[in-house]
């Protein structure tokens, strides 16, 4: 099940109902009161795990395709959505959208996430060998 692409995919899916659930809200997540700007951590760590979760979606669905490919077909495909939240915010009342900070942080978390999926995934998914069928 780990490895199936649907998995991953409907993992995602979660992900980006999630995103419109928590934009959709306008009560603001607590922070330091001498954090300057922390939601833009937020929008990077939330976009890294989002990131994550798509390419192993696209690793599982295209392994084949050279990492460079994947990378920015999961970064272009993040970073959509991300730019589709911000403009989504402009129109929550009480939410301030189209934030070109936010929208960066989205993209490196994005690029980040990808990234680091890429090097942890041999950690992560080791093939197993699998025993001979017995006849």
């Amino acid at each position: 099940m780990i490895r199936s692409p649907r998995f991953w995919f409907g993992a995602f899916a979660i992900w980006v109902a999630t995103l419109w659930w928590l934009s959709s809200d306008v009560r603001e997540l607590p922070a330091p009161q001498d954090w300057v700007n922390v939601d833009k951590f937020y929008h990077f760590g939330f976009f890294l795990g989002g990131a994550g979760i798509l390419a192993s979606a696209v690793y599982w669905h295209r392994g084949d395709w050279p990492f460079r490919r994947r990378f920015w077909i999961v970064v272009g495909i993040v970073a959509l959505v991300g730019g589709l939240d911000e403009l989504h915010q402009s129109f929550v009342e009480g939410r301030s959208g189209n934030d070109p900070f936010d929208f960066a942080a989205d993209f490196l978390g994005a690029c980040a996430g990808t990234w680091l999926f890429e090097v942890l995934r041999p950690k992560i998914f080791r093939r197993r060998s699998v025993p001979a069928p017995t006849t």
